[in-house]
C-alpha cells in the first residue's frame, strides 16, 4: 500500500549578508524560491510558517513565481538585533517597522502568520491566522498580487524554516527544477532511473523528494525530517512533490 504523502516542507536557508530590499536594488535575487521546491502556485492571501533564527529572517511576497519582479513585499523579521520587523514595498524604501523583542529564537521554531488580503498587511504569532498579530499596514498604493513566495535569512544569520501540508497543499505530482540539487549530507543514494526514483519516493510516508543526476543514473532521497539545502549542479534536476499555497 502506499504511504501517506509527507506532512511538511523544511528547508535551509544560509546567511545571504548584509541584503534588504531598503539598500539592495536585486533583493529577489538573492532569496530561496519555494517554487524551487514544489511550491506551484499561490491561490490565498495567507500563510503559516515556523523559523528558527537568531535574527533576520525574510520573507518576499512577490508578483512573480520565480521573484524576479521589482513589485514585492519584504517582511524582516528579527530585524535590528532581533528587535523589531521591518515592511518594504518595492526597493528603496523601508515603508514600516514594528517594535517586537525577542521575535526570533536561536534554539527553537517560532511560528508565525502573515496575511496580504485587501491591501493590509499583518502578521503574527502562533499558527492560527488572526491571533497574536504584531504587525498591520495599509497599503496606500494599489495591492500587489502575491503570485511566488521567497526566504532568505541575512546579516549574519542562517535559518531553518518549516511549512506544513494544511498550509501548502499535496497534489500527487514532482515538480523539477533544472541545475539544482540537494546539498545535504546524509542523503541515501540510488542508482535508478528517473521513474524507479521517483515511485521509490512517492510509496514512502517520509520522501520530501529527490534530485536527479542525469550523466551518473542516481538519485538522492531527502526524508521529511531532513531540511532542504539547495545546490547548483548542471547535471541535476531537483525534484519535489508539488505543492500550492
Amino acid at each position: 500500500m502506499h504511504g501517506e504523502v509527507c506532512n511538511s516542507l523544511r528547508l535551509s536557508t544560509l546567511n545571504q549578508g548584509n541584503i534588504d530590499a531598503e539598500q539592495t536594488p536585486n533583493v529577489y535575487e538573492f532569496y530561496t524560491k519555494l517554487s524551487t521546491f514544489g511550491v506551484s502556485g499561490v491561490t490565498g492571501t495567507f500563510l503559516t510558517f515556523q523559523v528558527k533564527s537568531c535574527r533576520d529572517a525574510a520573507v518576499l511576497l512577490s508578483t512573480a513565481t520565480d521573484l524576479i519582479s521589482p513589485d514585492f513585499y519584504e517582511i524582516f523579521y528579527g530585524g535590528a538585533g532581533n528587535s523589531k520587523i521591518f515592511l518594504s514595498r518595492n526597493y528603496g524604501i523601508n515603508d514600516a517597522s514594528f517594535s517586537e523583542a525577542n521575535l526570533l529564537d536561536c534554539n527553537n521554531m517560532v511560528a508565525l502568520w502573515i496575511s496580504w488580503e485587501n491591501s493590509k498587511l499583518q502578521t503574527g504569532r502562533g499558527s492560527i491566522l488572526g491571533q497574536n498579530k504584531i504587525m498591520e499596514w495599509n497599503d496606500p498604493n494599489t495591492p500587489l498580487d502575491i503570485a511566488g513566495i521567497g526566504i532568505m535569512s541575512a546579516w549574519g544569520s542562517n535559518a531553518e524554516w518549516i511549512f506544513l501540508s494544511g498550509d501548502i497543499g499535496n497534489d500527487a505530482r514532482f515538480c523539477g527544477s533544472s541545475g539544482k540539487s540537494l546539498t545535504n549530507t546524509g542523503v541515501t543514494l540510488y542508482t535508478l532511473s528517473v521513474l524507479g526514483c521517483a515511485f521509490k519516493c512517492i510509496v514512502s510516508d517520509a520522501c520530501e523528494g529527490f534530485d536527479y543526476n542525469v550523466q551518473l543514473h542516481n538519485c538522492h532521497m531527502i526524508e521529511g525530517t531532513d531540511f532542504l539545502q539547495i545546490g547548483n549542479d548542471i547535471d541535476s534536476i531537483l525534484y519535489t512533490k508539488c505543492w500550492s499555497i
